[in-house]
């Protein structure tokens, strides 16, 4: 008669083979309930490394998102309210053509008209978004202009930008200091101080003086020239951010669709792999099974 005993090495192997399996499936269970290849960092450890990586770059990436939507809020309503600019100084200058034809009572008689124009252009001056200042530097919380009928109209704010930094290095400015359309590069008081030049023509019409209003009136054609540069370079600006805005959400695209790729779960090859792990299981059952029923050298002896 021939006696096998199982050794302790056969016993602890088909234990070892049967954990593997019973892992396995849990493995596979997971990937087809949730849908996602890697549930745990220890079902593929370099895969789930990978997985971190691209989370990390696609939250980045919405997250500068995020940043051009709010800073093309603040470039549209700058460039509103310097086209609202533009069209104001486009009256004033209708206006004065129009004075210079008049006597001096219908000079007078079209200072209102100035005087309403004016406080447009202040309004718009002051003008804000979300609760802050556009024409105030970065003292955004700030009233910019004063609206003095005595003094010189001033300027609170201060001549600082605010950039949208994006990466290596690229930014794209997006606010524009009240100071470069209102007071333009000769400051407060000077001809090419927007209110001043307001101001100006104001005096002339109520004093008769048509050499101020000339002066007025050439000082404000140049100041329309500077806005409308302006205006184009805002522009310019927000072709930027939707080119910055392009390009990331392409990036952001294609990195999810790595990501969709590699965390994946293939139904098909997954059922099929548990429905292999399945059978292992049920072999490494069964093999332990007839091993514990294998006689031993003692319970024959006795």
């Amino acid at each position: 008669m021939t006696l096998r005993t199982p050794t302790p090495f056969l016993s602890q192997q088909a234990s070892l083979d049967l954990q593997r399996v019973k892992e396995r499936m849990a493995i596979l269970d997971r990937q087809i309930t949730t849908g996602k290849r890697i549930v745990r960092a220890g079902d593929d450890p370099s895969g789930a490394a990978a997985l971190v990586d691209f989370r990390s770059s696609i939250a980045r990436n919405d997250s500068y998102l995020r940043q051009i939507d709010g800073a093309n809020v603040f470039l549209e309503s700058a460039a509103t309210s310097l086209q609202g600019v533009s069209d104001q100084i486009t009256q004033l200058l209708a206006a004065g053509t129009q004075a210079l034809g008049y006597s001096a009572s219908g000079r007078q008689g079209a200072m209102p008209e100035v005087q309403g124009l004016r406080a447009n252009l202040i309004a718009l001056a002051n003008r804000q978004e979300q609760g802050k200042y556009l024409f105030a530097g970065t003292q955004t919380t700030t009233q910019p202009f004063s609206d003095a009928s005595v003094t010189p109209t001033t300027y609170s704010g201060d001549a600082g930008t605010i950039a949208l930094d994006y990466n290596m290095g690229i930014s794209v400015i997006t606010n524009v200091p009240g100071s470069e359309v209102f007071q333009g590069s000769g400051g407060q008081g000077s001809s090419t101080d927007l209110f001043k030049q307001v101001d100006l023509l104001l005096d002339g019409l109520n004093t008769n003086d048509t050499a101020k209003i000339q002066t007025s009136m050439q000082n404000l054609q140049a100041i329309f020239g500077t806005v409308q540069a302006k205006l184009t370079e805002v522009g310019g600006r927000q072709q930027a951010l939707e080119q910055m805005k392009t390009s990331l959400g392409d990036f952001n695209i294609s990195l999810k669709s790595i990501q969709n790729d590699m965390d994946g779960v293939d139904y098909p090859q997954a059922w099929t792999d548990y429905q292999q792990a399945t059978l292992s299981h049920q072999a490494a059952l069964s093999m332990m099974g007839k091993s514990s029923a294998i006689p031993n050298l003692f319970s024959v002896l006795t």
